[in-house]
């Protein structure tokens, strides 16, 4: 007769396999990411030759966070209020 725990393992397997996979996707993207930007730095001199001059990384934050219909946002405005997406 099999073991009632078995199952649980083999589902603890597959969630582990699945978490290992998309780990070292993450991993594999922030490397190639972070060689791209060494590379470009040792051929042209700079890592971004967009970049604006005395420019503070912390005001890239704002933009990113407080974008018009984030998610979260929706879901901290209540759903009666038709102002939360509109324009």
């Amino acid at each position: 007769m099999p073991n009632v725990n078995d199952v649980g393992d083999r589902a603890t397997k597959w969630i582990r396999w699945i978490a290992r996979i998309w780990g070292t996707l993450i991993v594999a993207f922030t490397l190639l990411m972070l060689i791209g930007y060494a590379w470009n730095w040792v051929t042209t001199g700079e890592v971004d030759p967009y970049a604006a001059e005395d420019y503070p990384p912390i005001e890239n934050l704002p933009p990113v966070l407080a974008e018009k219909c984030h998610p979260l946002r929706n879901l901290l405005v209540s759903p009666k209020s038709p102002e939360v997406c509109s324009s």
